[in-house]
């Protein structure tokens, strides 16, 4: 169902950029990518900052049309969905919980949405997911097995190729769950000496990244003088700065992504159908989820390898929303789903009948309504505190 769905987007969405808006995809970073994949082909090299992606978009872009990329693309999505299926699984132990994952993400539009884009956040989610996948299994054997490690050195060996430095968000969410591992709970000593391996690569792979994060800061500071010289538009900076969480969160409404004239700078009108698609699977796994969560997270630390996705979770979105503020754009909210939805289907009981919030709401009744209401309240706030910029 996956494959077909997305392979009926991939030809709509391919036929709508090509004789609507005579383009080969959305402009900005697809069609940077698109240019640097065509560079390959014609032999003079890969020339953007991600060369990695470049040469494996060329390598789709030389059997044919954007259209071949797009399905390429969707293997790739395939192989996420299956990886973090297990990963759910290893987790939860339930049928009821792999379930509940398979339906929010072969349902969910913004998943389509990001694959159909021909940029390399697909292939950032799938390395993450590898990554993961190696420590969440790890972590939960009893002894020592190579095939462990392999799948988080390969993951990490992607993620270094076509990202750079978002692998010091994996590296220190292991860190912590080893961490916690040697010193909290006392584990072995195997356990101690990975933690202290882990954290002593980090800081030797800070020297090979340091000019990316050095990039990182310029533009965050740019960000910042820009929202205090636009202070009268959107409030104080110090303010915008400390809503950005609850509108990234929550935002961009119902009613932005079809509107996408008013409120994106380039999209098309089916990637703004996906992308409220993906809002409304969003609101919707919030709604059912998030109340279980929260009565959860004091004992997460119980579940061998929880830690890591809660960690990465909350690792990428303050970097991301320090980095974008609230106006992350479709591709960097697919990630966030993407991690919610992995450690929600991983730690939160799934009952045998209803969802996961009447649950809550049999167990703590007055909790559960108010984080309920809150949550319905900060929904539509979203829609007219959200200022996404882009798709």
């Amino acid at each position: 169902m996956l494959y077909l769905i997305g392979a009926a987007l991939s030809v709509v969405y391919t036929l709508e950029n090509e004789w609507v808006f005579a383009q080969d995809d959305i402009p900005g970073d697809a069609q940077y990518y698109i240019a640097g994949a065509q560079f390959v082909l014609s032999g003079a090299g890969a020339p953007t900052s991600y060369p990695a992606y470049d040469w494996f978009l060329a390598s789709s872009l030389n059997m044919g049309s954007p259209l071949i990329a797009r399905f390429s693309h969707f293997g790739v999505l395939g192989m996420l969905f299956i990886l973090a299926g297990v990963v759910v699984w290893r987790l939860s132990s339930s049928e009821r919980n792999v379930r509940y994952f398979c339906r929010f993400f072969v349902l969910n539009g913004i998943f389509y949405g990001l694959a159909t884009q021909l940029v390399r956040d697909v292939i950032i989610l799938l390395a993450l997911t590898m990554a993961l996948f190696g420590v969440v299994i790890a972590l939960g054997r009893r002894k020592f097995c190579m095939n462990d490690p392999f799948w988080a050195s390969a993951g990490a060996a992607i993620l270094v190729a076509v990202s750079g430095w978002q692998v010091f968000v994996l590296g220190a969410a292991v860190s912590l769950e080893l961490a916690y591992r040697a010193v909290v709970l006392k584990a072995g000593m195997y356990q101690r000496v990975a933690a202290i391996t882990t954290f002593g690569a980090l800081l030797g792979l800070s020297g090979l990244y340091s000019d990316q994060i050095e990039f990182l800061y310029d533009v965050n500071v740019e960000q910042d003088l820009a929202r205090k010289s636009n202070a009268e538009a959107y409030g104080s900076s110090a303010t915008r700065s400390l809503a950005d969480p609850l509108k990234a969160a929550f935002g961009p409404g119902l009613i932005r992504p079809l509107r996408p004239s008013l409120y994106f700078m380039e999209s098309t009108n089916l990637h703004a159908a996906m992308f409220w698609w993906g809002t409304v699977c969003w609101y919707l796994n919030l709604l059912i989820t998030l109340p279980s969560l929260l009565f959860v997270l004091p004992k997460i630390h119980y579940r061998k390898g929880a830690v890591v996705l809660l960690a990465t979770l909350l690792g990428f979105f303050l970097i991301y929303t320090y980095a974008h503020g609230s106006g992350m754009g479709m591709r960097k909210r697919a990630l966030f789903q993407f991690l919610y939805l992995l450690v929600v289907s991983s730690v939160v009981y799934m009952p045998p009948k209803g969802w996961a919030v009447q649950d809550a709401f049999r167990r703590h009744p007055l909790t559960t309504a108010v984080v309920v209401a809150a949550l319905a309240a900060a929904m539509i706030g979203g829609t007219y505190l959200s200022i996404d910029t882009a798709l």
